[in-house]
């Protein structure tokens, strides 16, 4: 039989030095019985049905549902809010996360935003006395 090379954490090096110093065995002799013991466990559980996993004696696997999206997750977890919660909630909470989760100063809004907000706040008559080439000629 050929030696499959495997590698131990620290730990588990320790651990199998002092079973070894305490049973007398030699560490490949541990891991041996070791093996065994998992194979009869295995065995047991594919006996009674209970096997999870793929190997090379064919067990089962058994079917895991498929995951939802994270968009139906969210509206499935979403759907028993009232629409006045809803409604408490900032509309900028995914810029001004850091401020929610953490208490920083908020960021600055950026300028699209203040744009939005002043072309929010400027009726619309007055939009339409602009010129149309304003843009064009605004150093004019």
């Amino acid at each position: 039989m050929e030696p499959t090379p495997c590698e131990f954490t620290p730990a588990q090096k320790d651990f199998l030095a002092e079973l070894s110093r305490q049973t007398g065995e030699a560490v490949a002799v541990l891991i041996a019985k070791a093996l065994e013991e998992l194979q009869a466990h295995m065995r047991q559980e594919h006996a009674s049905g209970e096997a999870t996993s793929n190997d090379e004696e064919g067990t089962a696997v058994q079917p895991q549902e498929p995951r939802k999206p994270i968009w139906e997750q969210h509206a499935d977890a979403s759907k028993d809010v009232p629409e006045e919660e809803l409604n408490r909630l900032p509309v900028d909470s995914a810029a001004q996360c850091d401020h929610s989760l953490y208490g920083t100063p908020k960021r600055p809004a950026s300028v699209l935003d203040i744009f939005r907000e002043a072309r929010e706040a400027i009726p619309d008559e007055t939009w339409d006395k602009l010129p149309s080439d304003l843009a064009t000629q605004h150093d004019h």
